[in-house]
């Protein structure tokens, strides 16, 4: 008597021969055995498609972490580029308004030195006017314009 020992496909051990059924079994037991290779294998194909799935499942959050830390440093240059570019657009703002001040300041005083001139002269032109008459005085200055 051959007993087989198949634990996932029988409860028991499978007996070939029985004073009823002399070797009936034997006939089915290539089958037999071709059925439990083929279950093995398909528990080892699906042991390995698990594996894969599992690896790839581990990759992809792998990437998604490293996606994450770009992005997070992505976003920490963006924030300090803009910090260094607000930064440089107010020093710009800073020294221009500065340079205007500094400009409307010059033109003030230039300003102020035309009008002393103008009527220092104009002061000189009057006193010159009634000393020597307003006709000379009129003269040169329409000689002085080119008239």
């Amino acid at each position: 008597m051959v007993q087989l020992a198949m634990p996932c496909l029988f409860r028991g051990p499978v007996q070939t021969s029985s004073p009823r059924r002399p070797m009936e079994i034997d006939k089915f037991q290539p089958f037999v055995l071709d059925l439990y290779t083929q279950l093995g294998q398909v528990q080892r194909d699906i042991g390995s498609l698990t594996a894969g799935q599992q690896a790839m499942t581990e990759q992809l959050r792998q990437q998604e972490s490293q996606m994450r830390e770009s992005e997070s440093r992505i976003i920490h240059a963006m924030d300090q580029f803009e910090a260094r570019l607000t930064a440089r657009v107010d020093k710009v703002e800073s020294d221009l308004s500065g340079r205007i001040q500094s400009t409307e300041d010059k033109l003030s005083v230039m300003k102020d030195r035309v009008n002393r001139v103008f009527w220092a002269t104009g002061g000189g032109g009057v006193v010159l006017g009634l000393a020597l008459g307003w006709r000379p005085i009129l003269a040169r200055a329409a000689s002085l314009l080119g008239t």
